[in-house]
């Protein structure tokens, strides 16, 4: 692994991979885009954050974080 230090971010592989994600994400009725910890992130309706770009491991990893469904519900 090659050491990523903060001024050299975002990384070509981070740039490629968030634009991945924004072209799925900005499609769906209600998303908007924005800053969150520093990095690129999606919310619906301005208020739920349901992707989040991670690039600042430094080092040459990239990380996408999708919200889940939950699978259990009260009654």
């Amino acid at each position: 692994m090659s050491g990523v230090t903060p001024d050299q971010r975002p990384t070509r592989e981070g740039e490629i991979a968030t634009e991945r994600v924004r072209a799925i994400c900005i499609d769906l009725p209600l998303v908007i885009e924005r800053r969150s910890h520093g990095e690129a992130s999606w919310f619906i309706d301005d208020k739920k954050n349901f992707v989040a770009m991670s690039d600042h491991h430094h080092d040459d990893r990239v990380s996408v974080t999708f919200a889940a469904v939950s699978a259990c519900r009260s009654h």
